[in-house]
């Protein structure tokens, strides 16, 4: 049974409000599991409707408009961490900047080199010493030391 399979199944679940057969023959945790996640795509979808989230330019997912009350407690954290801070996903910068306009030092990380273009595009000359650029996908292909981080963004 393919995944995908799976997460139409549960989308189903949530669009017409009835249990698919594909469902009943999980395991209960699992058909929770993929009910929560049918869930959030949906949220995701009327986030998007309502100017809440923006495509990626690689289409590969969404971006935050406003910080959320993590992002936020992300930012407020940040100037203090202990090391580096690490921002996974970080497409436009909606929190990597704020982060290094109050003093953290910033590895932007995206799977996307343009994403990374453009925030370095818009980057303030006096914040360019403390932001690094990281393109790939954690873990994947960005290795990380154990400890070597104060806080991550995603």
């Amino acid at each position: 049974m393919c995944v995908e399979a799976i997460l139409v199944a549960a989308l189903g679940y949530k669009k017409w409000g009835s249990t698919p057969r594909i469902l009943s023959m999980l395991p209960t945790a699992i058909a929770i599991k993929l009910r929560k996640i049918a869930r959030i795509i949906v949220d995701l979808k009327n986030f998007e409707k309502e100017g809440k989230l923006i495509r990626t330019l690689n289409g590969m997912g969404h971006s935050i408009v406003n910080l959320t009350e993590y992002s936020q407690a992300f930012l407020d954290f940040a100037p203090k961490a202990p090391g580096p801070v690490l921002d996974i996903g970080a497409a436009f910068g909606v929190a990597s900047l704020p982060a290094l306009e109050r003093g953290a030092e910033v590895i932007i990380n995206d799977m996307a080199q343009e994403h990374l273009d453009a925030i370095a595009e818009n980057m303030p000359d006096d914040l360019k010493s403390r932001v690094h650029y990281c393109c790939g996908r954690i873990p994947q292909e960005i290795f990380l030391k154990p400890e070597s981080l104060g806080a991550i963004h995603c």
